[in-house]
C-alpha cells in the first residue's frame, strides 16, 4: 500500500515543479517588465485543460477498463512525455513571448491532466474508502513537495540563464517522477458502481452530475474555489505592486506559501480524517473568512512588501488545506467502471471555477477595489462554510472514521 501512496505522492511533485513555475513565478515577472494586470490574469487560461479533461477521461476509461496497469501505463505515459514538454520551454523568452509561453504550458498541462486522470482512476479502482482518503492527503503533499523544489530553485538559479533554468526544471520533474515506476500494477481492480451494486452498472456522466451529493459537492467548490481563487489569481500582482521583486515573489509564493501549505494539507488531512470532509470545509472556510476581513481591515495601513507576502502565504496555505477533503469528496462518489470519467468531470468543473476566477481577479480589482474584493472573497468563503457545515450538520457526511463512503443525501 505504501508504494501506492509513494507514487501517487510522486506524480503530483513532478507535476507541481513545471506548474509552480506558471502559477508563482511567471506571473510576476510579466508585472515586473510591464505587462497590465488584465493580461496577467488571463495567464489563468493555460490550466484549461485539467478542465477540459473530463472530454477525454472517457477514452481513458475505455483503454483501462478499470484494470490498474493500463491506469499504470497512463500515468508513466503522460510523465515521460512531460519532460520534453518541459525542455520546450527554453525555446522562448517567458517575459517577451507571452503568447508562445502559453501555448507550451497548454500543451503540458493537456499531459499532466490526462497523468492525473489515469492516477484518479487507479485511485478508485486499487484502493478502499479508508485508503482513498489517505491517498487524497499524499496527494497533496506531493503537490506541496513540488512546489518547495520550485521555490527553492528559483532563488538558487536567479543568475543562470532562461535556458539552463529550463533544463534544471525539466531534470527535477524527471527525477520526481521516477517514483511512478513503483505502483503496484498487480492488485485486482475494485471498482463498483456508487450504489454499491458491482461494475456492470454505470451511467452516463450527465445522470452522476445530477446526483444530489454530486450537485452539493459542487455547490461547496463553486463558492469556495471563487472565494479563495480570486485571491490566488491575484496575489502574485500584489506582490509586485507593494515593492516585492519577481524572484521574491516567485521564491515566498512557491517556496514558502508550499512549505507552510505542507503543514496546511497535514492539518487538513487531519481534520478529514477526525471530522470528515465536510466539517473539515466548513471549519477552513471560516478561518479563511476571517484572514479575509482582517486583510480588508489593515491592507492600506500596512501596506508594504511584507504584508504582501503575509497575505501570500496565508492565502495560498488555506487553499491548500481544502485539497484534500474536497478530493476524499470527489473520490468518494466517483465508484464505478467509469470512475476516472466521474473524478475527471468533478474535478473539471471544480478547476474551471478556480480558472474563471483567477483569470478575472485583475479585473475585479479594477472595478471594485481591493478593499470591496477581499470582503467579496469573504463573504464567498462564509458561504461554503455555511453548505458544507449545513449538509454535515446532525449526521456523517461519509468519510469520517466511524462511517460509509457515501455524502449524504436528501
Amino acid at each position: 500500500m505504501s508504494r501506492a501512496f509513494l507514487g501517487a505522492a510522486a506524480f503530483y511533485t513532478a507535476t507541481a515543479i513545471p506548474m509552480s513555475y506558471v502559477f508563482y513565478l511567471l506571473p510576476a515577472q510579466l508585472r515586473e517588465v510591464g505587462h497590465s494586470a488584465t493580461t496577467i490574469s488571463l495567464l489563468a487560461l493555460v490550466y484549461l485543460p485539467y478542465a477540459l479533461r473530463a472530454l477525454w477521461a472517457p477514452a481513458i476509461d475505455r483503454y483501462a477498463r478499470g484494470d490498474a496497469r493500463r491506469f499504470k501505463i497512463v500515468l508513466a505515459a503522460c510523465a515521460a512525455t512531460a519532460v520534453p514538454a518541459v525542455l520546450a520551454f527554453g525555446l522562448v523568452e517567458p517575459a517577451g513571448q507571452i503568447a508562445s509561453i502559453m501555448t507550451i504550458a497548454a500543451v503540458l498541462f493537456v499531459i499532466l491532466s490526462t497523468g492525473t486522470t489515469g492516477l484518479d482512476g487507479y485511485t478508485v479502482a486499487t484502493l478502499g474508502g479508508g485508503d482513498r482518503r489517505h491517498a487524497s492527503i499524499w496527494q497533496t503533499v506531493g503537490f506541496t513537495v513540488g512546489g518547495v523544489v520550485l521555490g527553492l530553485g528559483a532563488m538558487l538559479a536567479g543568475g543562470l540563464a532562461w535556458s539552463t533554468v529550463v533544463v534544471l526544471i525539466a531534470l527535477a520533474t524527471a527525477v520526481a517522477a521516477l517514483p511512478i515506476l513503483a505502483l503496484p500494477a498487480a492488485r485486482p481492480s475494485r471498482a463498483v458502481s456508487i450504489d454499491g451494486t458491482g461494475s456492470g452498472e454505470g451511467g452516463s456522466t450527465g445522470a452522476f452530475l445530477r446526483n444530489p451529493a454530486v450537485r452539493r459537492l459542487l455547490c461547496i467548490s463553486l463558492l469556495s474555489k471563487m472565494g479563495l481563487g480570486m485571491i490566488a489569481g491575484y496575489l502574485p500582482i500584489l506582490q509586485v505592486d507593494y515593492g516585492v521583486s519577481a524572484s521574491q515573489a516567485g521564491f515566498f509564493g512557491a517556496f514558502g506559501s508550499n512549505v507552510l501549505g505542507l503543514g496546511s494539507a497535514l492539518v487538513g488531512g487531519w481534520f478529514l480524517l477526525r471530522i470528515g470532509a465536510l466539517r473539515a470545509i466548513g471549519v477552513m472556510g471560516l478561518v479563511a473568512a476571517v484572514f479575509f476581513a482582517l486583510a480588508a481591515l489593515t491592507h492600506e495601513t500596512l501596506r508594504s512588501p511584507a504584508f504582501a507576502i503575509t497575505l501570500t502565504l496565508i492565502f495560498l496555505s488555506l487553499g491548500y488545506a481544502f485539497i484534500a477533503p474536497f478530493k476524499a469528496l470527489s473520490l468518494a462518489v466517483s465508484d464505478g467502471p467509469r470512475c476516472a470519467s466521474r473524478a475527471a468531470a468533478l474535478a473539471s468543473v471544480d478547476l474551471s471555477l478556480s480558472i474563471l476566477a483567477a483569470s478575472i481577479s485583475g479585473s475585479l480589482v479594477t472595478a471594485l477595489g481591493l478593499e470591496s474584493f477581499l470582503w467579496l472573497s469573504m463573504a464567498l468563503c462564509l458561504a461554503a462554510a455555511g453548505v458544507a457545515l449545513r449538509t454535515a450538520r446532525g449526521r456523517p457526511d461519509g468519510l469520517s472514521a466511524s462511517t460509509t463512503e457515501r455524502l449524504p443525501l436528501p
